[in-house]
Order: structure tokens, then C-alpha cells, then sequence
């Protein structure tokens, strides 16, 4: 069992439940973030269900701090031994200014950094990036399984204003460690679409889980957005996360996280409706939206199974049921 203390950004969101929830399990003292303390009680009180309210008090502590603003976050980086920069705005709508986006995103991250960097304590920085900074914006003629080698090409076509603002946060981080050369290894962990269960009470919010909302009750029932992606288990990415710790492998590395499987979204209706009462059926679409085809991605995810001897949790199909099964949950 840990004593370590870990930094946690954005414990409010759906990845953040999750490792906080494993990394109370596994021993470690636990400092999260998040913009409002009004949500604090119900943040603890997520937990205190699952690890018990003891270890909660004990070995969980909770600050307001906004990523994009510089206060209250270098006295709370003091005695820190790892920070899991998880936090970034996802929104299922294109803001109406790419830069409410890209800003927070990349400065958020370099903010995270620069903190990290004035803290001798600090031994390593994971940062969640995303699929979306690997492999969009490369036209239909890609062949090869993307890898951890490559890169989005943010001026590409069909590249979103989100999928632009997880590529320049991811190097940002990488530039500002290549330049300034700080006392701490840097991980970066790159999952896909993130989908299964919501952790009881839990406060997190999850743009994966309002698309199996909005597939379930009918929003998209006129048809869905043309967008593929591979799917990763929330349990994963949180697992994967803490399992960079102290990993030499993982020191000064990106990884790709998914499965080799990759879904559009009818593709995740299918595979909903295996799993959903039949009364929900009809509200699932049938179509695609009018617009350009997208192309054919393939993966190559040999090096974050190598370096981390992974099997995942769950299979994609299994994991979007329990995102099914917990959103049915919550609005019964």
C-alpha cells in the first residue's frame, strides 16, 4: 500500500472517479481539484460508499482551483509526490470560438507543468491526451495502423476544434519538457473513446455517456454525427494511468490506449441494442448525417500492452453496455 500523495486534476470528471476511486484502494493520499467546492460534499460522499468514509477523510483532500487561472494551484502542488493531469473541457458542440477551447486546453496543461516544474517533490507528470492528437486529420488514403509515432495534422480536413486542442495541449507539454528539461519524467497516455460504467452518486461528467444518452432517448433517433473511434474502458484508462507510476517504461512516453476495434456511431447503437430493454429500440437511429465519409482507422497498440502487460477489463461491447446499464440506472 501506497503513502505516496498524487495530484489528481478535474476530480469531478469521469476518468478522474475512477483513478481517484483506484488510487484510494491501492493506498495513496489523494489531492484533487476541482473549480467549485460546493460540489465537494458530494464528491466524498461518492467515494465513502465504495472505500468507506474513513479512508475518504483520511487519505482524500479537495481544492478549488480553474485550470485556467494561476491561483491556488502552486501551494497545493507542495509535498506532491505524482500529479495525473486528467482535466480538459470536451464538448459535444463546436464552440462558436475555437480559442474557448484551445486556450484553456494548452495552457491548462502548460499551467499543470510549470507548477510541477517549481515543486522539487514532484517525481512524474501523466497527462491524458487523447486518440484525437494521433490519428485525424490524415485523409483516406492512410493505410498503416496508427501509433504512438504519429501525429494529427490539425489543419487537416474534418479535424474538430476539440481534436485541435487535445494535439496542441499534447505538444505544448512536449515542448515545454524538451526545452526546459525539469527534474520529472513526463507520461502521456492517449485512450479513444472512453465508454463503461458511471461510479454510483458520481458527480463526473463524460461526453462518451451523453452520447449513449442521446442515442438511448432519441436525440439522435434523425441520425448520428459521422465520427469513428476506438473504444477504451474508463477502468482502463484510470488503471493505466497509476500503472505509469514509478514505470521506467513509461518514463518520457505516449501510448495509445484502445482497442483495435474501431466504431462509428451506428456501430455503438448495434451493439446498444444487445443490450437494452426493446422498449428503447425505437428511438435508435438508422442513419448517418449527410457529409464526408470517414476514413478507415486502423491501430497498433503493441507498446501500452508491452510496457504495462494489458488485458483489458472488458470488451468494447461489454463496456458500452455498462455505460448503458448505468445510465439506465440513474434515470430510473
Amino acid at each position: 500500500m501506497s503513502q505516496n500523495l498524487v495530484l489528481v486534476t478535474g476530480g469531478t470528471g469521469y476518468i478522474a472517479s475512477f483513478t481517484i476511486l483506484q488510487l484510494l484502494q491501492q493506498g495513496y493520499n489523494v489531492r484533487t481539484s476541482i473549480r467549485s467546492l460546493a460540489k465537494e460534499e458530494k464528491l466524498r460522499s461518492s467515494f465513502e460508499g465504495l472505500v468507506g468514509k474513513e479512508v475518504v477523510e483520511k487519505n482524500l483532500d479537495v481544492f478549488a482551483a480553474d485550470l485556467s487561472s494561476d491561483a491556488n494551484w502552486e501551494q497545493n502542488f507542495k509535498g506532491v509526490d505524482y500529479v495525473l493531469h486528467l482535466a480538459s473541457p470536451f464538448p459535444l458542440a463546436e464552440p462558436e470560438n475555437p480559442d474557448d477551447l484551445i486556450i484553456p486546453a494548452r495552457e491548462g496543461t502548460l499551467r499543470i507543468l510549470k507548477a510541477s516544474a517549481k515543486e522539487p517533490s514532484v517525481k512524474q507528470v501523466v497527462i491524458t491526451s487523447s486518440f484525437g492528437s494521433i490519428g485525424y486529420g490524415h485523409g483516406n488514403s492512410r493505410t498503416e495502423p496508427f501509433t504512438e509515432k504519429d501525429w494529427t495534422q490539425v489543419d487537416g480536413e474534418g479535424v474538430s476544434t476539440y481534436i485541435k486542442s487535445k494535439t496542441l495541449a499534447e505538444k505544448a507539454a512536449w515542448d515545454f519538457v524538451n526545452e526546459n528539461k525539469p527534474h520529472f519524467h513526463l507520461t502521456v497516455i492517449a485512450p479513444a473513446g472512453i465508454f463503461g460504467p458511471v461510479l454510483p452518486n458520481s458527480t463526473a461528467n463524460s461526453s462518451s455517456i451523453d452520447i449513449i444518452k442521446a442515442i438511448l432517448f432519441g436525440a439522435f433517433k434523425d441520425g448520428v454525427p459521422i465520427y469513428a473511434f476506438p473504444i477504451v474502458d474508463v477502468r482502463d484508462v484510470a488503471k493505466i494511468h497509476i500503472a505509469s507510476i514509478e514505470n521506467p517504461k513509461a518514463y518520457n512516453e505516449r501510448f495509445l490506449l484502445c482497442g483495435t476495434k474501431v466504431y462509428n456511431l451506428l456501430d455503438v447503437a448495434a451493439s446498444l441494442k444487445k443490450s437494452v430493454p426493446e422498449s428503447f429500440h425505437e428511438n435508435f437511429p438508422t442513419k448517418e448525417l449527410d457529409g464526408s465519409k470517414a476514413p478507415v482507422k486502423k491501430v497498433d497498440t503493441k507498446k501500452v500492452i508491452e510496457a504495462f502487460d494489458w488485458t483489458p477489463v472488458a470488451t468494447e461491447d461489454e463496456s458500452l453496455a455498462a455505460s448503458a446499464k448505468s445510465v439506465l440506472e440513474a434515470s430510473s
